[in-house]
């Protein structure tokens, strides 16, 4: 909301909460809401610097191609393969 309401784009970014893309932010920050926040600025910042009004999936697609797996976050990105599984509580205790 507060992305539309400081006119950053013209609506909020439904796209959050449509589909598996929240499983994809889940998997892809491996649960840190810090991480999703992260993601999700990166996509708006991609969409903002291509003249874009809307947060599309490939926007997050490319934030998790440019952070998540760059840096070892997960080891595939989920907005391509689709979410394989949702990754147990052991999985999020691991920080490898």
């Amino acid at each position: 909301m507060k992305v539309a309401q400081h006119r950053i784009l013209e609506e909020p970014p439904k796209i959050l909460v449509d589909g598996d893309v929240p499983l994809c932010l889940n998997i892809s920050s491996k649960g840190r809401l810090g991480l999703v926040t992260v993601l999700v600025r990166m996509g708006i910042e991609l969409a903002v610097s291509k003249g874009e009004k809307t947060l599309r999936r490939e926007h997050l697609e490319a934030a998790v191609n440019d952070f998540s797996l760059r840096i070892g976050i997960c080891n595939y990105n989920p907005f391509l393969a689709g979410p394989t599984i949702i990754p147990a509580v052991e999985e999020y205790a691991r920080d490898e």
